[in-house]
């Protein structure tokens, strides 16, 4: 029996979508967790119209209605911000032996720093995508610092999320067009600590054994917001032979973030108890009011050419422009350059098991890998991202590698 709308479900998408950016002047606006997936990354980050079952998840919820059922039992991901050539010594810092030997160690992280930034990150799931079902469950962590000078010249955010993704899809015709709409709920739980020069002072000085100014635990001083939103999507996908039009709609009517203000050290102790610190109330201290910290709606288009003139080599190509009525620019002001909201990528799969992948994000190269073995899937990237107002004004590299086991 075919699905009908009624008439509310498209008035209430319109009035979504022209809330959207019209937010007071006091909002912070705020990011949706970073989540540097390696089969993307290496593709420029572009992804809204090739993504496909795990990954749709968290993209486009309109590609829960193509191809056959796909069971992700297992994903992890990790990745390094760090300088290619120091990837592995910025790792071994981190989760290694901390202490600072040598004067020339201690300068090549005060040079990644201040030139690429420094961090870490993962992102763990499990999720079925397929038959028109999109189901799942992520956890995911990133972590940033960047600055001039050690000591005492570092901050840094910290931001992690633990949702769940619930969705539909629906796939009909019209001619010769196949086209698919879909449509996923998330709530979610989220941590996003704040590392002011003292805060991150002390954190480099316990993570990476460099010296410091203070003597206080970095948990004890860094402020951390917590508390949970609820996020809907939307997608489009039109396929007409080789190539596919994807239109994606993340937090849709702008997703308000119900935070309180603690330090990092009182959410652990609580999180150690199995939930997050006791909302604050108005009046205490801590307190933020509802809605003041958002995720503004974001809007991304892309297209992407699939020709299948070979069996044994499937390739793709695709062009992504992320955000271009500017609604999602972090100023508010949707200044950035047209350069940073462009992802293109590419990829060349052989023999179904083996697959080479490059692009541009953001204007920075990227390239990686992947290797596709029964229900085991591999995949590395290297890629770099604009963080500064202007084109080149600051740039940074990372790393990052995917083990996942797919059904």
């Amino acid at each position: 029996m075919p699905v009908r709308a009624t008439p509310a479900v498209p008035l209430i998408i319109i009035l979504l979508i022209f809330s959207a950016g019209l937010l007071p002047a006091n909002t912070v606006r705020e990011a949706p967790v970073a989540v540097f997936d390696p089969v993307h990354m290496a593709q420029g980050d572009s992804s809204v119209a090739s993504a496909r079952g795990y990954r749709s998840l968290f993209i486009n919820p309109a590609a829960f209605a193509l191809g056959r059922g796909s069971f992700t039992l297992l994903n992890l991901q990790g990745w390094v911000h760090s300088s290619p050539i120091h990837a592995v010594e910025t790792m071994q810092l981190f989760f290694g032996d901390s202490d600072i030997e040598d004067d020339s160690t201690l300068e090549r992280i005060e040079g990644q720093l201040s030139g690429n930034g420094m961090g870490i990150g993962a992102s763990g799931g499990v999720g079925y995508v397929g038959g028109g079902l999109g189901i799942g469950l992520r956890f995911a962590s990133d972590s940033f610092f960047f600055g001039e000078e050690l000591p005492g010249g570092i901050t840094g955010t910290s931001t992690s999320e633990i949702s769940f993704v619930g969705g539909l899809g629906f796939p009909f015709e019209l001619g010769p067009v196949k086209v698919a709409v879909g449509g996923s709920v998330r709530p979610f739980v989220r941590v996003r600590s704040l590392f002011d020069n003292d805060a991150s002072d002390a954190a480099l000085q316990k993570y990476l054994g460099v010296p410091g100014e203070t003597d206080e635990d970095y948990q004890d001083i860094t402020r951390s917001l917590n508390g949970y939103g609820f996020s809907l999507d939307a997608g489009l996908l039109l396929q007409y032979r080789d190539f596919t039009l994807g239109l994606a709609g993340r937090h849709l009517g702008d997703t308000r973030l119900n935070y309180s203000d603690n330090s990092l050290s009182e959410v652990n102790e609580s999180l150690s108890n199995g939930a997050l610190p006791e909302e604050k109330r108005e009046g205490e201290e801590g307190y933020i009011p509802a809605g003041r910290h958002v995720i503004p709606t974001r809007f991304d288009v892309g297209v992407m050419w699939a020709p299948r003139p070979w069996e044994v080599a499937r390739p793709q190509l695709h062009l992504e422009l992320r955000d271009p009525m500017g609604w999602a620019d972090p100023s508010g002001t949707g200044s950035q350059p047209f350069i940073y909201r462009t992802h293109v990528g590419g990829e060349l799969e052989l023999m179904r098991f083996f697959s080479l992948r490059a692009g541009l994000n953001q204007g920075r190269p990227t390239g990686g890998v992947g290797l596709r073995l029964f229900f085991l899937d591999l995949n590395m990237a290297l890629y770099g991202r604009e963080l500064g107002k202007q084109q080149g004004d600051t740039s940074s590299a990372g790393a990052a590698l995917e083990f996942g086991i797919r059904f």
